[in-house]
């Protein structure tokens, strides 16, 4: 999706989480930076597109993987039970608290900088827009740490992005995700939720990244002081997934969305 160099990077980010319709015959659109604003811009025309996504309903990952194991985790979320008031804020705390703790461990094993998109925590929308600006910078940072992105209506925050040789057709960077796990085995969920920043990286920047990369260190692993030369990074192949993490998005809204 090519996002229009015109408009605001706000009103880009509207458009890319799906939650905005340009031909709703609204007036001009609000850019005032208030939650309030935010949250009307972010509703858009219900009428057109009933999705029942706002500032404080976004779908965070963790609770969308969720719904691979169990069957209710949307039914529950629709009816409120994931989504209040824990979220967005003390919610979303905890979410940056692993997220940083992720990125630390990364860093440090890395011996890499990386920057840090600066955002208020407690509004998702200015983080997702702090990301894409700090993405799109003439001196865009080889690697970004603790990046939030959202796309149709999915919340995630990404420990770090690494920035790639490849450009895309606007000449902007290529930026590929990073994500870790404090246990020693590859999951499931591990692939998925690097496949998920991938997918929603590919509506900031045009280009959906061909890989993304697991960082795992247990605790236990670490008490051991085991070998060092230990494999503790994989590389994944994340067009493999495309298909998977549309089925498990497309089924989660035909359970939120559905006429009760």
């Amino acid at each position: 999706m090519m996002l229009p160099r015109k408009k605001s990077l706000l009103m880009s980010l509207v458009m890319m989480m799906g939650l905005w319709n340009p031909g709703a015959g609204a007036s001009r659109p609000v850019e005032e930076k208030s939650e309030e604003a935010c949250e009307k811009l972010l509703v858009g025309n219900e009428r057109a597109r009933p999705l029942p996504f706002s500032s404080s309903t976004l779908i965070p990952l963790h609770t969308l993987l969720g719904s691979t194991r169990c069957d209710n985790v949307a039914k529950l979320w629709r009816q409120g039970k994931f989504a209040d008031k824990r979220f967005p804020g003390p919610g979303l705390i905890e979410i940056f608290r692993t997220v940083e703790i992720a990125a630390e461990s990364i860093i440090r094993e890395m011996k890499i900088t990386a920057v840090s998109p600066v955002y208020d925590r407690r509004i998702p929308l200015f983080g997702a827009e702090a990301t894409l600006k700090l993405m799109e910078s003439p001196d865009a940072p080889e690697y970004i740490r603790r990046a939030m992105l959202i796309r149709d209506g999915v919340l995630m925050v990404v420990p770090l992005l690494k920035r790639t040789a490849q450009k895309n057709g606007r000449g902007f960077h290529v930026y590929e995700p990073i994500i870790a796990k404090g246990h020693q085995d590859l999951q499931e969920f591990d692939i998925l939720a690097a496949a998920f920043a991938g997918w929603a990286l590919e509506a900031y920047q045009d280009v959906f990244p061909a890989k993304g990369f697991v960082y795992l260190r247990s605790m236990e692993k670490k008490r051991k002081a085991q070998d060092e030369s230990e494999q503790n990074f994989f590389a994944i192949g994340l067009e493999n997934y495309r298909s998977r993490i549309s089925q498990i998005h497309e089924n989660f809204l035909s359970v939120i969305t559905v006429d009760e």
